[in-house]
């Protein structure tokens, strides 16, 4: 009998069409995937079940995700990780119209190996981290088998993309294609797409250090927290200011973000997405939360709706993350 929302029987129908259709697909591979972690048949299939899973979690409202209790400490990270893992799997489709339905096919006549090779290595990579880093990042929230703490969530990125040389092997990629005198508009289109990815495993990277910087993860790992104590502060010889002398509970805001607010407006009115109006209206928000010093909402709000969009976003997060 069927249980649950697909049921196993038709659970395990649509992962054996998976592996028909991997077998079946002329693109397909194994000895293409180059330059990153392992890839089979079989792995092709895990992920394709992954992702039947993360449908399944996702489906009823994946616009407003509550981040599981125990990560709720650094949820604004842990949901900017998972926006970008969507980011990740809405460029696999991409990847593969540019492989098998563009120009990209006069690669496999080009006599000089080593330059094919490096051509065809922009196309591997940029095809396997999607798979792979979509997988990972948007499983983080449900898949407690393989995220059972922070710090597994940490320790599962070590050796990945994130610590390749990505721009080593895109500069040898664009550099062959040009010395072979090729003009082909689907590895033009390639690189871009492989830039913006190198943008966001770079952001992945940024925003594991922080959450390694956080009291959840020194706690689990026995290290010291920061010291939260209200700090005594001297100040002498002030005039009109709003400091109370001799106050413990004293706090002193310098507001240099509105600068980061301006700067995103800037890129997303420059970009060509289909809901500016709606992001810009969003970083209002954040910018009006933050001198409220209430961002956490805002900001949440934000990287939802900036889910298929962050590569627009990705520079900005670092100074976003300083305000939480």
């Amino acid at each position: 009998m069927a249980t649950g929302i697909f049921g196993t029987r038709r659970l395990g129908q649509k992962l054996a069409r998976a592996a028909d259709q991997a077998r079946a697909e002329p693109s397909y591979d194994d000895s293409a995937y180059h330059g990153g972690p392992g890839f089979s048949l079989s792995r092709w299939t895990e992920i394709q079940s992954k992702k039947l899973l993360a449908l399944m979690t996702h489906m009823a409202n994946e616009s407003e995700m509550t981040i599981r209790k125990d990560l709720q400490e650094v949820e604004g990270l842990i949901s900017r990780l998972i926006s970008i893992g969507k980011e990740f799997s809405a460029m696999d489709d991409r990847w593969s119209h540019m492989k098998n339905k563009e120009d990209f096919s006069r690669v496999w006549s080009i006599e000089d190996q080593q330059k094919k090779y490096a051509i065809e290595e922009v196309c591997a990579t940029g095809r396997d981290m999607p798979l792979f880093m979509s997988d990972a990042l948007q499983s983080i929230n449900f898949d407690f088998t393989t995220y059972p703490t922070l710090t597994s969530i940490i320790e599962r990125f070590k050796g990945t993309w994130i610590d390749s040389d990505l721009n080593k092997i895109k500069s040898e990629g664009e550099q062959a294609h040009k010395d072979l005198g090729l003009n082909l508009w689907s590895f033009r289109q390639m690189l871009g797409m492989f830039d913006d990815q190198i943008n966001l495993a770079s952001t992945v990277k940024q925003t594991l250090e922080l959450l390694k910087n956080s009291d959840l993860y020194k706690l689990g790992n026995g290290l010291p927290m920061r010291d939260k104590s209200p700090s005594s502060v001297n100040i002498n010889n002030v005039t009109n200011s709003n400091i109370a002398i001799d106050s413990h509970k004293t706090t002193q805001h310098i507001d240099n973000s509105g600068e980061v607010f301006i700067k995103i407006i800037e890129a997303i009115e420059s970009s060509d997405i289909d809901i500016k109006k709606e992001l810009i209206e969003a970083t209002r928000e954040m910018e009006a939360a933050s001198r409220a010093e209430n961002i956490a909402d805002a900001y949440k709000n934000f990287i939802a709706l900036a889910a298929n969009h962050m590569s627009i976003i990705a520079p900005f997060l670092p100074a976003l993350t300083a305000l939480l």
